[in-house]
């Protein structure tokens, strides 16, 4: 589930969580196992404090995530809006109050607006890119073959491997020649 989440550690009010979920995500990136013990591990060798490691014991032994991961992390993501948005407030009026140079409304208006690009991050380095091409390439090996959701027409499967949840599949032909026919074979 880790693979999958769009969460930033500084979206954690909590600096332990921050430091966990930063740690556990660096794991992840770099292909090796997240756990309780390599996490620990890595945060031993970063942090002087130790608490933090009977901290993450803790969370492990009380955690419960079931099928409600989605849930939890758009919880993560409101929250940390809702601070961002309280300082954007708290930094308006005191805009307001105090004077300032440039214009505090314009300010905390696109500040507002930057919210909306939360978990939309599109900057990545060649280094996380590369990575992740890896243990994609990784996953298709373990899966001989398809790994994406089946088409039913064998050729088409072992050209596109399945479809994927990112693809844009566009079929073209002249009017007439089946393509109607051809999606509803596939749906």
């Amino acid at each position: 589930k880790l693979k999958e989440c769009d969460l930033e550690p500084h979206e954690f009010e909590s600096w332990h969580h921050q430091e966990i979920y930063g740690c556990a995500r660096e794991l992840m990136n770099a292909g090796k196992v997240a756990d309780l013990l390599t996490v620990s591990d890595e945060l031993n060798k970063r942090l002087t404090d130790t608490t933090i490691t009977d901290y993450l014991a803790e969370v492990v032994s009380k955690a419960y995530l079931g099928g409600a991961f989605g849930q939890y992390q758009e919880i993560i993501h409101a929250a940390y809006r809702k601070r961002q948005a309280s300082s954007i407030a708290e930094s308006l009026r005191h805009g307001l109050e105090h004077g300032s140079d440039s214009d505090p409304v314009d300010k905390a208006i696109q500040e507002l607006m930057s919210l909306n690009q939360l978990g939309k991050c599109h900057d990545h380095d060649m280094v996380s890119v590369m990575r992740a091409g890896v243990r994609m390439i990784d996953e298709a090996r373990e899966a001989d073959g398809l790994t994406g959701i089946s088409s039913g027409l064998p050729d088409l499967d072992a050209s596109l491997g399945g479809f994927h949840e990112t693809d844009l599949v566009v079929i073209g032909a002249r009017p007439a020649m089946g393509k109607t026919a051809f999606m509803l074979n596939i749906a």
